[in-house]
């Protein structure tokens, strides 16, 4: 007999084949068709379903993909802080690298009217070549101690300026001691400037007034921060310099992140360790209006040394 082929005693068609002339199903089943499993094992796939990125280091690493497709995109490393002189816009993935202008503070330190001699510290976080401000209240005679003479720069005076001159390694120190003569009971420091090697623009903040409250009582007040402290009669048992301003030197990072929340002013009533034997009142604004003040707190170090806020 004839097979289905039309071939006489023949087999019919061959195991594995789908027709007589030896064509064979594809994977949709079709006789003879061209329909292929695509590498993902998916008959008319194009590969996209095992597809992805491979690479485990990238950051969009797919780990059921089996074929690269070329998807893969990797960190970028930079300062991711936009306020930094060296921000990039396209960092991910913050390098810890971060480039500020120097931060620098100027304020008052002991001030001895019996002897009319006045500290004044200087803090950076940058070296600096040059460093100037201008004090009211007295007239400057001489400057001597401190950095300024340690380092020996080149210092001059001009009745109410102080400017060194020189190399000023950063960091946080005495920079002279002045004295002076026409003494009030208020000095303030009115203006400042300083200069960097490698930094065109400078932050720089000044300490603000610095007024003699005696065993009487008085108040130290900033119209620059809005804040201040009423000392009543009988808090101190000698006179103390005290001064209301800005916050002048850079806390240290446990500090400055230890509050539990952010803050965003910080007010130094300087100096820190001084003993009342009297309740004093310290008043701090920070808008002057009459608005829930629930998420405000006054937080304050009791030693420079602390790393832990109260509040």
């Amino acid at each position: 007999m004839e097979d289905e082929c039309g071939v006489c005693g023949g087999d019919g068609i061959p195991p594995g084949e789908c027709d007589c002339n030896g064509n064979v199903l594809d994977c949709a089943g079709v006789c003879g068709g061209s329909t292929e499993l695509d590498d993902c094992d998916v008959c008319g796939g194009d590969n996209s379903s095992c597809s992805g990125c491979v690479d485990g280091y990238a950051l969009n690493y797919d780990p059921a993909a089996t074929i690269s497709d070329g998807s893969c995109q990797y960190p970028v490393y930079g300062c991711m802080e936009m306020d930094a002189l060296n921000y990039n816009s396209n960092a991910t993935h913050s390098d810890g690298d971060c480039d500020y202008p120097p931060e620098v503070g100027i304020w008052f330190g002991n001030i001895d009217a019996a002897n009319g001699t006045m500290e004044v510290f200087l803090s950076s976080d940058k070296n600096l070549d040059a460093v100037s401000f201008q004090i009211s209240g007295a007239t400057l005679t001489e400057a001597s101690g401190g950095i300024a003479e340690g380092a020996n720069l080149n210092v001059s005076l001009n009745n109410d300026s102080f400017t060194a001159l020189g190399n000023l390694d950063d960091g946080s120190s005495l920079l002279t001691v002045l004295s002076y003569t026409d003494g009030g009971s208020e000095f303030c420091l009115t203006q400042g400037d300083a200069n960097s090697p490698e930094y065109e623009n400078i932050n720089l903040t000044l300490g603000g007034c610095s007024v003699f409250v005696g065993t009487e009582g008085g108040t130290v007040a900033s119209d620059e921060v809005d804040a201040g402290v009423d000392i009543p009669e009988g808090a101190l048992e000698e006179s103390e310099n005290i001064s209301v301003g800005e916050v002048t030197e850079e806390l240290s990072e446990e500090a400055d992140n230890s509050t539990g929340f952010e803050v965003d002013d910080m007010v130094a009533f300087n100096p820190y360790d001084v003993e009342f034997e009297e309740e004093v009142d310290v008043t701090v604004s920070s808008d002057g209006g009459n608005r829930n003040r629930s998420d405000d707190y006054l937080c304050y170090l009791e030693d420079p040394n602390d790393t832990e806020w109260s509040v």
